[in-house]
């Protein structure tokens, strides 16, 4: 809501910045509109127009500092719309000068992570041994409680005998040291101690890897997989070896590049005792690994590539990690469809011509478990080829995330989902940043794209040469927009430079096909859209990878799962068409998604759920 006032704040001691604000509302919503086009294309506009004073020397400034002062005036002026300069000036340098305080909007956006909300809590978690009568651990209480496990972890990875003072592997004081640099760097939340929350695939996880054993560990997205893995790649490191000692293979390249930023923050904050670098293909650039690399990051194939070719030496790798993993598993080497042909197969036989078979630790949010699902009995076969048939198990009890909700708005064609997507994206339905997720990349036969959305924004058709396109923003334009594409021909800078512009509040709204669907974090995140219900390859227009209902299902929820992680609040929408009804309706009864985690709306009349979605967003 806007409070309104009809004083003009252009008094000599006034802040610039409140004179910015009161014009843009008196061009953009002179009537203080709450609803409608008008308040939809402020609320966008003066989003914008913010961003542009703080990145000016002039958002500090008085009234009376640029009226002494027309050049810098006259250069911050240039980024502004006319009708905004000539109200500037006609309150500077025309109307007379009387104090004045402007009121601003109440609508504030989410940047930064979110705190967690209480009543949230990550599912339980069940761990096995298969195959063994091996007693399961104690969980971790805390991070610092790890120290509990360092005699369990010298007899796994030390190659000094007897461990003590005289290891040479990292002493875990330093690395739960470490944890609580990075857990401030990452605005982790605490708990009624004031100490970082170990979450519970965590606490169940730990304990097993660091004492050496194989593990398959399966959570629901943003429970905090990542670091399960991360700690046991820093505790595992001979750190008087100068060479490869831990391998980390990602699925794709977006999820490789967000796992080399958070080793790298983490052996930053470790002093840099154990080294991390990410290998590349030589004509993307080839990476920064060199073979004193004691962690080294890639996609599996290029692990596979460069350790078939001896470019990573064999002889003390002792640990194997897959994030992913069942995506990794439907990649083949050569194109043969027999289960030992798989990458990571491969790679662990590379490895054992060498030495030892290393230990192994795979994660994914959605390893399938349907005895009568054929390519989840296959999953679960080509992992045991891998971990063998003694190892263990760690399984969320639940696949839903606690802070979710689910919308799904009806709409009549295609041309309605992109008029609800402009609603959806501007403030004040918006709370923090987007992501949205389209089937295509390129415009292909008039349907929604990657690219299409994209042409709906000026400053990105701007940015891509293309001319301004006549519209009403938060109606048939939008703002705010960075694409994201991780094709061949996009280099590691590329990838992250787009990124990098999301991440930093640069743009608000992320478009993307699914090749960032899956293991990407970016904290803001209080919204996702699906352009189109995710569908396996046999239904028109479905998905050609996604070979099953159940895979499609996955994908879905690993779309979904952008946001509402860490026990915060965040609403997946679905746009759907007739056609695609009964299928959502199917989803959400797989799924279990009921009660107050499910809404299903109209696209005519989608200001009714405006306060819904607000309220799933905070």
């Amino acid at each position: 809501q806007v409070e309104e006032s009809t004083a003009v704040p252009n008094g000599n001691d006034t802040h610039f910045a409140d004179l910015i604000e009161y014009v843009v509302l008196e061009v953009h919503n002179p009537q203080r509109e709450e609803e409608g086009d008008a308040a939809s294309g402020y609320s966008i506009r003066i989003d914008r127009v913010r961003d542009i004073v703080d990145a000016s020397p002039l958002a500090e400034w008085t009234n009376a500092q640029v009226r002494s002062d027309r050049k810098a005036f006259d250069e911050f002026a240039e980024k502004l719309e006319e009708a905004e300069v000539n109200k500037i000036k006609d309150c500077l340098f025309t109307q007379s000068a009387t104090p004045a305080v402007v009121n601003k909007p109440n609508v504030s956006r989410i940047s930064g992570r979110p705190p967690a909300h209480s009543n949230f809590k990550y599912g339980g978690i069940t761990v096995q041994f298969k195959n063994s009568d091996t007693a399961v651990p104690t969980p971790l209480s805390s991070w610092e409680d790890m120290v509990r496990f360092d005699q369990q972890r010298m007899a796994a990875f030390s190659e000094a005998k007897g461990g003590g003072a005289g290891s040479d592997l990292v002493e875990m004081s330093s690395i739960v040291m470490a944890i609580e640099r990075y857990g401030e760097q990452s605005e982790w939340s605490r708990n009624e101690q004031g100490q970082f929350t170990v979450r519970p695939i965590q606490a169940a996880t730990l304990p097993v890897s660091l004492a050496g054993h194989n593990l398959v560990a399966t959570a629901e997205t943003g429970s905090g997989k990542t670091m399960c893995f991360a700690t046991v790649a820093l505790a595992a490191v001979s750190k008087t070896k100068p060479c490869p000692q831990v391998l980390i293979m990602a699925h794709n390249r977006p999820l490789l590049d967000q796992l080399c930023d958070e080793m790298e923050k983490l052996c930053t904050s470790l002093n840099n005792q154990v080294t991390c670098a990410f290998a590349d293909r030589s004509d993307r650039g080839g990476g920064n690994y060199v073979n004193t690399t004691q962690i080294v990051i890639a996609t599996a194939g290029q692990l596979n590539f460069m350790l078939k070719k001896g470019t990573i030496p064999t002889k003390d790798l002792k640990l194997v990690i897959a994030d992913e993993v069942d995506d990794i598993f439907s990649q083949k080497s050569d194109g043969r469809t027999d289960g030992t042909d798989q990458i990571i197969s491969q790679i662990i036989q590379r490895i054992e011509r060498q030495r030892r078979r290393p230990q192994i630790l795979f994660f994914s949010a959605t390893i399938g478990d349907d005895a009568l699902d054929p390519d989840d009995r296959a999953l679960r076969n080509m992992i045991e080829h891998c971990v063998g048939r003694r190892h263990c198990v760690a399984k969320a009890q639940r696949k839903d995330v606690a802070g979710m909700t689910h919308v799904f708005i009806k709409c009549v064609d295609e041309a309605e989902k992109i008029k609800v997507l402009c609603w959806l994206l501007c403030d004040p339905v918006l709370v923090g940043s987007a992501m949205v997720f389209c089937k295509n990349k390129g415009t292909s036969a008039g349907r929604i794209s990657v690219q299409s959305l994209i042409a709906l924004d000026n400053d990105a058709r701007k940015r891509l040469g293309l001319g301004e396109k006549d519209g009403i923003l938060g109606v048939s334009l939008l703002a705010g927009v960075q694409e994201f594409t991780a094709g061949q021909e996009v280099t590691r800078e590329q990838r992250l430079s787009m990124m990098r512009r999301f991440r930093d509040n640069k743009a608000r709204v992320l478009i993307a096909t699914d090749a960032v669907a899956k293991g990407i974090d970016v904290p803001n995140v209080t919204m996702v859209v699906h352009m189109e219900m995710c569908k396996h390859g046999r239904l028109p227009n479905g998905i050609s990878w996604l070979k099953t209902q159940n895979k499609a299902i996955d994908q879905y929820r690993h779309r979904a799962g952008r946001t509402a992680r860490s026990l915060q609040k965040g609403v997946s929408v679905s746009l759907i068409t007739p056609d695609e009804e009964e299928l959502a309706r199917e989803y959400a009864r797989i799924l279990n998604i009921t009660g107050e985690h499910l809404k299903v709306a109209d696209g005519a009349n989608k200001n009714d759920i405006k306060a819904f979605l607000q309220e799933a967003q905070i």
